[in-house]
């Protein structure tokens, strides 16, 4: 599961544990063990990877998300376009290793994206351009992108998130954040294998991010692309390749 990079699997377990809040999937799960334990176990795995980079640990509802998705959908576009024509040394510190997400990722994403943008003016020694990220700051308020704009979108980040302050977070090297890494994906490839064959909506196992074959297997899509990869791309054995489609809510 390497071909994954870190974005990919935080945002895929993040996906799926807010579809973890809803009731009837956690009732279902819980025939196979499931509980308030696991849950908890999920976040902290999830956390342990973010803390040091991201600092974040979510526990969003849908609804929320969805007023941080539209944050990022209007702005990334818009700071990027100023930044990279105008501050390319402001852009890559805010944009780096940084791209549009959709749904839950996009927590993740606007977090980090406001960390950045609230440490451009500061000194290089604290992480920032200084003058120029003054300066950058000044143009991207006349863009629109003022306090009075950020200010309800971070609100929503503090109700979504219990957010701990860099400062708080001890130094990670490589080896710490494979393990983190290695031990919050197993938690999902373990629970997300159980969920698609505990629940049956097709309206739930949407709400996990999963998909359904023509054939009526539920499957992970971005797993089932990373085996694909590893197996070269070849299709079935008659020769074609299996079609999938999104689980639509029934009828």
């Amino acid at each position: 599961m390497a071909r994954l990079t870190y974005g990919q699997k935080a945002k895929r377990v993040l996906v799926f544990l807010l579809a973890l809040r809803n009731r009837s999937i956690a009732s279902s799960l819980a025939r196979y063990g499931f509980d308030d334990a696991e849950l908890k176990l999920g976040w902290e795995h999830l956390s342990n990877l973010s803390r040091g980079r991201l600092d974040v640990v979510t526990t969003a509802s849908p609804k929320l998300v969805n007023d941080v998705d539209a944050f990022e959908n209007e702005w990334f576009p818009v700071v990027g376009a100023t930044l990279q024509h105008k501050h390319p040394d402001a852009h890559e510190l805010v944009f780096r290793n940084l791209s549009q997400a959709t749904g839950a990722g996009a927590v993740i994403n606007v977090r980090t994206f406001l960390e950045r943008l609230e440490r451009l003016p500061k000194s290089k020694t604290e992480g920032g351009l200084g003058r120029e990220g003054k300066v950058a700051m000044d143009l991207l308020a006349k863009r629109g992108l003022t306090p009075d704009v950020i200010a309800p979108v971070k609100k929503t980040l503090d109700r979504i998130a219990q957010i701990e302050p860099a400062t708080a977070a001890p130094e990670r090297n490589a080896e710490q954040d494979a393990i983190a890494e290695r031990e919050m994906w197993e938690w999902y490839l373990q629970w997300s294998a159980i969920a698609r064959i505990a629940v049956k909506e097709r309206r739930l196992l949407k709400l996990m991010g999963f998909l359904q074959t023509s054939a009526g297997v539920v499957v992970d899509p971005e797993l089932e692309e990373e085996e694909d990869e590893e197996d070269g791309g070849e299709s079935d054995e008659d020769g074609g390749e299996e079609e999938e489609k999104p689980v639509t809510p029934a009828a």
